[in-house]
């Protein structure tokens, strides 16, 4: 009886343990998100609606600003929208986050934009717990 337990401890611990391996394939993630989003996708509309995929390994340490902008790019120019509008897409669109807080992260991307770059600007400005809404700035 003991023995036959521990057989099925083993059998489960091992299907777990293949389980973790297959979640950390990028196409599999990718394919998770993508066809389970955790809040039903963006509501802004985007130029495309099958947009290309952002391709993580392009990207090295630092490089969430070229994400992030890809990203704002593809929302329509004078549509306002949120930090968790672009880190929402970007996650359906298969973005490996290594942070923490990912949103903390596109915030500060989408400041640098905004304040350092000019490529986008803040449509209305947060507070407290209201988040800033930012505009691709229109060409």
């Amino acid at each position: 009886m003991t023995n036959e337990i521990t057989e099925r401890v083993t059998e489960q611990a091992r299907k777990w343990q293949q389980l973790s391996q297959l979640l950390k394939d990028p196409e599999i993630s990718a394919f998770l998100a993508r066809e389970f989003p955790r809040n039903g996708g963006s509501p802004v509309p985007s130029k495309h609606a099958g947009s290309e995929r952002i391709n993580t390994a392009d990207y090295k340490r630092g490089d969430v600003i070229k994400a992030v902008t890809k990203t704002c790019e593809e929302f329509l120019p004078n549509v306002p929208f949120t930090a968790y509008d672009v880190l929402t897409k970007m996650r359906n669109q298969g973005f490996y986050f290594k942070a923490k807080n990912p949103e903390i992260t596109v915030n500060g991307a989408l400041r640098k934009l905004v304040h350092k770059y000019g490529k986008l600007r803040i449509h209305v400005q947060g507070t407290g717990r209201r988040a800033s809404r930012y505009a691709v700035v229109g060409t």
